[in-house]
């Protein structure tokens, strides 16, 4: 609920002026000494938030240390990619030792005597282990969040977890409009919803429409893809309209959403030895596109492997939704948004902020950084940092969960008859690996969509997910998450334009539902890359939210403007921050 009119006080003083000759005197808003101890007192009350409640524990899953061959502890189902492995690409126990007791007992001379695999340039270093112990001055401190224990690989669940990564390798090439028809995704559905560790699916039942998205609102409705990652703006002023593609930024730079494209059909990692030498940490990327087969044709979101393709080599998690405040700064809706910025009003207007936003009422005056069009495009930005420690502390310090390509390599070596692993039966005998792909290639190994496989960090949770759950939660809290996206858009089955959208729900895509399909895409096109599982995802951008409602709460007394601040959570309930 807002309240009109502004209940915080400021108390007026006079500075006296320095130099120039002039006698009087300047009033400004503030005594000195009481904004210091104002400024003081809320950096200290952010403080005494943060470190004077009582942190959570943090669960593991116990595969460290169970999984034993002759007493000694093995380390399967741990991360282990560019530590050293043997000739069935298990980890070398004292290799994984250094490692662990870097995590432990962390320091940077303590990583510089990690035992990394064979070491030959051009090698895979360790990225950025000790991040998650930094201290941030601002939203939570790493260690102040957890998340649960991932699901173990001789449970149901972990089962589940690894056979939707190989179902997602089978239809990299499906179209995403030929979802309802095609016979692989059909297979796939039917497939998984047999397993008995389904999770975050509704009813336990997979279909077409909701395979391989995430569970929260908005997600199932409507296109596989959100509009975020498709849309252009209508920009009167240059002729450009939605379907063109084509973001505004500013007063004339645009982005487009077309994207470079990995060719059909080309996986990776699927040879035993080629993946034993990547798992030892070499880099086998060559070339200008860094081993990547690209299309030369720019083009439209389209499948599963160009939704991979897109979160392989963006510069930064997350970009994708600053391109969203862009999108969502320069929509054509009448200008009755909080403050048309001038290229707003220039070029068609923008999509409502909060309806509780203090300046929506207001006769004087306009937001502009507070509440305004300038403040989603920082925020989304300075979030990331935040929710990447948070994350990183959780990979290195609390879980060390395998990959899913490692987990490949485990059920290969089993299915080959080479050794044996406590991997569940369900995973083993899944329907995937009677696709002609595992047959004509006589490989179980997890084909890869990127060639260097992975990269060299743990899995749980995701970096990628946990930025966008924390960027989706900025962007539902500062604009109207109720307002509906107009003419919503598709690609067409080359990628080469974007149609307009015919199909179910088309007048039902809210600005709310679509950033969390956004979240759900990034999250997925990782696992669509086989480097994440569907648990990661899930998790990690709860993670992200965890992560960004703190740092509004802490920030929530710093603003002279006074409202409530309501908006919707991953899980359907709604939170309340009053500023």
């Amino acid at each position: 609920m807002g309240k009109s009119g502004n209940n915080k006080q400021v108390t007026f003083a006079t500075s006296q002026r320095k130099g120039g000759g002039g006698r009087g005197s300047t009033p400004v808003p503030v005594r000195e000494s009481a904004r210091k101890a104002r400024g003081f007192k809320l950096r200290k009350r952010a403080a005494e938030r943060t470190y004077g409640i009582k942190w959570p524990d943090h669960p593991t899953n116990g595969e460290e240390d169970d999984y034993r061959k002759n007493g000694h502890r093995t380390y399967i189902a741990n991360y282990s990619k560019g530590l050293r492995h043997n000739k069935l690409g298990e980890v070398d126990r004292e290799s994984y030792e250094s490692f662990l007791r870097a995590a432990k007992s962390p320091s940077f001379a303590k990583w510089e005597k990690v035992q990394l695999g064979t070491f030959k340039e051009p090698h895979f270093r360790l990225f950025n282990p000790l991040a998650g112990l930094t201290f941030p001055l601002q939203g939570p401190d790493p260690a102040g969040l957890a998340i649960p224990a991932p699901p173990r690989i001789d449970s149901p669940k972990g089962a589940f977890d690894e056979v939707e990564v190989y179902w997602m390798s089978v239809v990299r090439d499906v179209y995403f409009g030929d979802f309802d028809s095609n016979d692989k995704i059909e297979r796939a559905a039917d497939d998984l919803s047999s397993y008995r560790g389904i999770f975050g699916y509704q009813n336990g039942k997979v279909t077409p429409q909701t395979i391989f998205r995430g569970p929260w609102p908005g997600v199932t409705k409507g296109p596989f893809v959100s509009q975020f990652a498709l849309r252009g703006t209508r920009i009167p002023a240059f002729n450009y309209e939605i379907e063109d593609g084509w973001i505004i930024q500013g007063w004339g730079n645009k982005i487009d959403q077309r994207i470079l494209t990995a060719k059909r059909g080309r996986d990776y990692l699927t040879d035993f030895k080629e993946f034993l030498f990547v798992q030892e940490g070499h880099d086998i990327r060559e070339g200008d596109f860094c081993g990547v087969d690209y299309d030369s044709t720019a083009r439209f979101i389209r499948s599963p492997r160009d939704l991979a393709n897109w979160v392989h080599y963006d510069d930064l998690p997350g970009q994708e939704f600053t391109n969203a405040s862009f999108i969502l700064n320069h929509q054509t809706v009448p200008c009755d948004r909080v403050v048309p910025d001038p290229a707003a009003v220039l070029f068609g207007g923008s999509a409502p902020f909060d309806a509780e936003n203090p300046y929506k009422g207001s006769r004087t005056q306009e937001a502009f950084f507070n509440f305004g069009p300038f403040h989603p495009e920082a925020l989304v930005g300075e979030v990331v940092l935040y929710a990447m420690r948070a994350v990183w502390f959780q990979k290195y310090y609390v879980h060390r969960r395998a990959r899913p390509e490692e987990i490949g390599g485990l059920v290969h070596v089993q299915k080959t008859g080479q050794a044996e692993y406590p991997i569940h039966r369900d995973l083993l005998e899944s329907d995937v690996f009677n696709e002609p792909e595992f047959k004509k290639r006589d490989s179980f190994l997890l084909p890869q969509a990127f060639p260097e496989g992975c990269p060299t960090h743990p899995s749980y949770g995701a970096g990628h997910a946990t930025v966008v759950g924390a960027q989706a939660t900025i962007l539902k809290a500062l604009y109207d998450e109720r307002y509906i996206l107009p003419n919503p858009v598709i690609s067409n089955k080359e990628g080469t334009k974007l149609e307009s959208y015919r199909g179910p729900n088309r007048d039902e895509l809210t600005v709310g539902g679509e950033l969390n399909k956004l979240a759900s895409n990034i999250a997925f096109g990782r696992n669509f890359g086989g480097v994440h599982w569907k648990s990661d995802a899930l998790e990690s951008v709860l993670l992200g939210e965890k992560v960004a409602i703190e740092l509004m709460r802490q920030r929530a007394n710093t603003f002279p403007e006074d409202f409530d601040v309501v908006f919707t959570k991953f899980n359907g309930e709604k939170v309340e921050i009053k500023i």
